[in-house]
């Protein structure tokens, strides 16, 4: 057994004796290629989500500073 394509990053184990035609083999590339998309996806929802918390603190920033020039100029 040895790894096969880790310089491409495929991941995948290849057997002696079994070809890439072989179904099993070809399943297991399609469910890592699926596994590999869902942690992509779980990446980009991470930032996309952080991103949207950084917008709703400026948000913040800026409505408590608007406040306090209010506050300012009722001095």
């Amino acid at each position: 057994m040895g790894l096969g394509d880790e310089e491409n990053g495929n991941g995948f184990v290849s057997v002696k004796g079994f070809s890439d035609d072989d179904s099993a083999i070809r399943e297991a590339k399609s469910f890592n290629a699926i596994r590999t998309a869902f942690e992509n996806l779980e990446d980009k929802l991470e930032f996309l989500q952080a991103e949207g918390m950084a917008h709703t603190f400026k948000q913040r920033i800026a409505q408590a500073e608007a406040m306090a020039r209010a506050d300012m100029l009722r001095f």
